[in-house]
């Protein structure tokens, strides 16, 4: 992510349908997330998807019929990925179970039957805008330390050898 996650927040959290959105870091990554008070609309969100050149496959359809319990310790809840492509081996792995890579996903919590729209760079935000009908912006560039002060970089430092001879220097020359 970019670090323009606070404004993202303030824009999307005032939005009608949406009960919460907010940054979750990992020591791996960061994610922004989404929560809907109502489910999403997979054919508007199917639509957007496929103007940006993204496909909405759907995940985890064996695992889901589980019973809760059982489904909770084998599947994360994750309902659709959205990716650029996928082949048939795909879409049959992802229907077993397997999470392909892609740009976002939707969740469905567990407990509350919500959805949640998770995703981890701006291609994903970017649909997520879209769907939400917002105009998106371009992330804002990091800022320039003030004043021209630059930050100190330090190297660890390594002695330096005469390049005349691979022993060292020459001893000085008597007359």
């Amino acid at each position: 992510m970019d670090g323009d996650e606070e404004r993202r927040i303030n824009e999307i959290r005032y939005v009608d349908g949406i009960e919460k959105a907010e940054h979750v870091q990992f020591p791996d990554r960061d994610e922004f997330w989404v929560r809907f008070t109502q489910s999403m609309n997979l054919r508007r969100l199917t639509r957007v998807a496929n103007e940006y050149h993204y496909e909405v496959v759907k995940f985890g359809g064996l695992p889901s019929f589980l019973p809760s319990r059982l489904g909770e310790l084998l599947w994360d809840g994750v309902s659709y990925v959205i990716l650029r492509r996928i082949g048939f081996r795909g879409l049959f792995a992802s229907f077993l179970g397997s999470e392909p890579d892609g740009v976002a996903k939707v969740v469905k919590d567990l407990h509350s039957s919500q959805d949640i729209f998770i995703t981890s760079n701006e291609e994903g935000v970017k649909i997520l805008y879209a769907y939400l009908g917002l105009n998106y912006s371009t992330p804002t560039p990091p800022q320039r330390p003030v004043g021209g002060i630059r930050p100190v970089v330090r190297t660890p430092s390594t002695p330096v050898r005469s390049t005349a001879s691979p022993q060292g220097p020459l001893p000085p020359k008597t007359a």
